[in-house]
């Protein structure tokens, strides 16, 4: 099917030939499945994150040229989201399937209607020669995606998995602009540097078509310059602390690769000698492990860590490996070890939470985090009290409480001299974040006011096997630590464990022989060096970034004069 090649108007020029891709009703959403490929790639396990500052070209050239995909842009948005989600988030569907598609469908609109505000407010029109109107274009373009990406990350408690500005870490230097407008002010500056590109291949075609004198392409110009600047301002701010002596933690992080079991949580069962589970671990997945065998491997491996010189000072489990309430053994898990102890333990008093336990050594005195952000589709489901068939949605055909605030725990140590002299002086204080709250810019903003020295990620991704899931977790934890300039130690069940400085350093990470970070057994042992944080622009102002462009955004909606290329 052809379309008829029709083409805004702009002062005296006259209508442009439709480009002979356009011919064709199905280039234009070709080009918007090649945009949803191609952030996909920026992430796990393609990792091509250079992608990200190209990624969005295609789209918006069917957005400017193909009659098709200017009826429905909506339609074209959703579809590139869709591609993009499901092929970076599909590992979601190992736990739930119908969640999964529905999540995906639902975080889908977010690109729909970035399209949607593009074609009807910003849509890009004839090539310009003036300067001042080719980056108000890119600007508004990153504003509008921005506005949309923090939503996305807030609404229904918030699912900000993948921010686009996860591509910035393909370069250390550039990814240390999130210490000063989080990770959104990376994904302004991606989308930005998208919407130049995106205008210099519309001057290409206007001059090939003879509609226009050839001059100078500034808009590829002003993408160097955009990230060359980018560069020199992070690069500045990774080298700015060298200056100061760090305080040291000896810590231990377990890895314990417990095999997934989807049975229902023995927390939340009435009578678990009578229910039976949902589903026993296939043999791919390794043998049934017991609640006794679970602990009995983890307690092995404690006491190794236990034993081990230099000794750990505190030695971390991941997110609720047995699915049961740890809190009446914490005496005897306490007289075991040496170390303060930070444990993921399902609660049922009498509301399901999912916590952390911070276990004192000797006495077995513990204090709990509750987690306070729940997964959407996987430990609660939005209405679920309106409509309890939802329920049926989420793993466990039940689902969690939330906590109320975030909590420090801290390490009491005798010696409280100057660092200077010992860094192992003065207290230690820990900031525990559950599963995929680390992913949660805002969250762990309010976690690192409380000003730990430590943030702490506890968690379980068995659930996604082997799949990229686990590192993509990875990548986005570590820009919290560039956004409050603060190290973290993560303890995983399956992977990927690790401990990453104030800068988004991978400082050490448990692999095996051959590399594999996932799937395989081990102990993370080291020594943390944390820094004195800087109040970074982030900690102090948060998203700024995002309230500038929710404004723009806003009055682009209710603009008319924004758009002159509206079609009569």
């Amino acid at each position: 099917m052809k379309t008829t090649g029709a083409t805004p108007r702009s002062g005296n020029r006259q209508p442009r030939p439709d480009p002979f891709l356009f011919y064709y009703e199905s280039t234009g959403w070709i080009l918007c499945l090649l945009s949803g490929l191609m952030l996909a790639a920026t992430l796990p396990p393609w990792n091509m994150p250079w992608l990200g500052y190209i990624a969005l070209v295609p789209l918006l050239a069917a957005l400017r040229y193909s009659e098709s995909v200017q009826e429905r842009p909506f339609a074209a948005g959703w579809w590139t989201g869709f591609v993009y989600y499901a092929g970076t988030l599909w590992w979601i569907g190992l736990v739930t399937s119908p969640g999964t598609m529905l999540l995906m469908a639902y975080i889908a609109l977010y690109p729909a209607s970035w399209a949607f505000m593009v074609r009807h407010c910003v849509l890009l029109g004839p090539a310009s020669d003036n300067v001042f109107r080719t980056v108000f274009n890119a600007f508004c373009l990153a504003c509008s995606w921005v506005a949309l990406e923090w939503f996305r990350g807030w609404f229904l408690t918030g699912f900000g998995w993948n921010n686009l500005g996860l591509a910035a870490r393909g370069n250390t230097y550039i990814a240390q602009l999130a210490a000063f407008g989080g990770v959104n002010l990376l994904a302004f500056i991606i989308v930005f540097c998208n919407g130049l590109m995106a205008q210099a291949i519309e001057r290409l075609r206007a001059e090939l078509a003879g509609e226009v004198r050839g001059r100078f392409f500034y808009e590829v110009s002003l993408v160097f310059i955009v990230i060359g600047a980018a560069y020199w301002v992070g690069r500045e701010h990774f080298y700015s602390q060298d200056k100061y002596i760090p305080r040291t933690l000896r810590f231990a992080c377990l890895q314990g690769n417990i095999p997934r079991d989807d049975e229902e949580p023995a927390a939340a069962q009435k009578d678990p000698a009578k229910d039976a589970p949902a589903r026993t671990v296939t043999a791919e997945e390794a043998v049934t492990m017991s609640v006794g065998d679970i602990v009995r491997r983890y307690m092995d491996m404690t006491r190794q860590a236990d034993n081990s010189l230099p000794a750990p000072e505190v030695i971390l489990w991941p997110e609720c490996v047995s699915d049961t309430d740890m809190t009446a053994s914490a005496p005897w898990l306490a007289s075991r070890t040496k170390a303060w102890l930070m444990i993921g333990t399902m609660l049922s008093r009498p509301l399901l939470y999912n916590s952390a336990m911070w276990v004192e050594p000797r006495t077995g005195e513990y204090e709990l985090y509750y987690k306070n952000n729940l997964v959407i589709f996987g430990e609660y489901v939005p209405l679920g009290n309106m409509l309890p068939m939802l329920r049926s949605l989420v793993p466990y055909g039940t689902e969690f409480t939330p906590g109320k605030e975030p909590v420090v725990f801290v390490l009491p140590r005798k010696n409280a001299g100057n660092v200077a002299d010992d860094p192992t002086a003065g207290d230690i204080r820990l900031s525990p974040l559950i599963c995929f709250e680390d992913t949660l810019p805002e969250y762990v903003r309010q976690a690192a006011k409380l000003n730990p020295d430590v943030l702490v990620n506890i968690t379980n991704d068995s659930w996604f096997g082997t799949s990229p899931g686990a590192e993509m977790h990875l990548i986005n934890s570590m820009f919290r630590t560039i956004e409050n300039d603060m190290p973290m130690l993560r303890a995983c069940n399956t992977g990927v464990t690790a401990y990453l400085d104030n800068r988004g350093v991978v400082k050490q990470v448990l692999a095996d022989k051959d590399g594999k970070r996932v799937a395989i057994q081990g102990i993370l042992q080291g020594t943390l060096e944390s820094l004195p944080p800087r109040q970074t622009l982030y900690r102090v102002y948060g998203e700024w970034i995002v309230l500038i462009s929710g404004v723009v955004a806003v009055m682009l909606m209710f603009s008319t004069r924004l758009h002159p290329y509206r079609r009569a």
